[in-house]
């Protein structure tokens, strides 16, 4: 699916100067209103957090940005302290006992990502753009998906085309094939029809459900 799709679009995707800065533009003004509007909610959320187990209400993960660029993202936290401190970076599954009652509440209606307009605020998030991933697996899907590396040809967003047509749980590859359709197809006005969907997506807790099981990656081969 990904290489039909760069058969069709031949070509380094970007975004000229223009659609940069007004892109640019409108993240500053929608990350300022978001934040205005959101702080009694993500003030709540996180005094919930505090209480309801122990550790820090937010948690702070090292992603990997516009040009492969590490950064600092901030989320609440959902699931217990030191959840990965002895298996290491894994995905979540639906029945996840790391994950907590409130923090099941605050994944299913997408609020643990709202500290992340300080990230578009400072510039290193987009409201709209491809999900930025952890270097752990950004690491095992530049070796399974050689298009993986276009994704970082813009800035990773909040929202994206991937997250209103694909659960959580969806296989890489399809969220890869929506990346690169939305970075190769950019508009101003796509942005805001995204933003108007994922607020559709929200009031569906569904697609927000870990995997059913660990996804075990098997071993990238010379003929992957």
């Amino acid at each position: 699916m990904v290489g039909d799709l760069l058969m069709l679009c031949p070509g380094t995707p970007h975004l000229t100067a223009g659609q940069q800065s007004i892109k640019r533009a409108a993240d500053v003004a929608g990350s300022l209103l978001l934040l205005i509007l959101t702080a009694p909610l993500t003030i709540a959320a996180a005094i919930l957090v505090r209480l309801s187990s122990a550790g820090p209400a937010i948690l702070v993960q090292t992603r990997v940005g516009a040009n492969g660029k590490e950064f600092s993202l901030y989320k609440l936290r959902t699931m217990i302290a030191g959840a990965e401190q002895e298996t290491g970076p894994v995905m979540a599954t639906a029945a996840d006992p790391r994950i907590t009652w409130i923090g099941r509440i605050l994944r299913a209606l997408r609020i643990d990502e709202l500290p992340q307009l300080l990230n578009v605020l400072m510039g290193e998030m987009s409201l709209v753009g491809p999900r930025p991933e952890r270097p752990h697996f950004v690491s095992l899907y530049r070796e399974r998906f050689p298009a993986y590396e276009l994704r970082f040809m813009v800035k990773p967003g909040i929202t994206g085309l991937a997250q209103i047509y694909c659960r959580y749980s969806a296989a890489p590859e399809l969220k890869l094939h929506f990346d690169l359709k939305y970075i190769y197809n950019y508009s101003l006005a796509r942005d805001a029809r995204i933003l108007l969907r994922t607020l559709v997506t929200v009031l569906q807790p569904s697609f927000a459900q870990g995997f059913k099981e660990q996804p075990v990656w098997p071993p990238v081969t010379s003929g992957d």
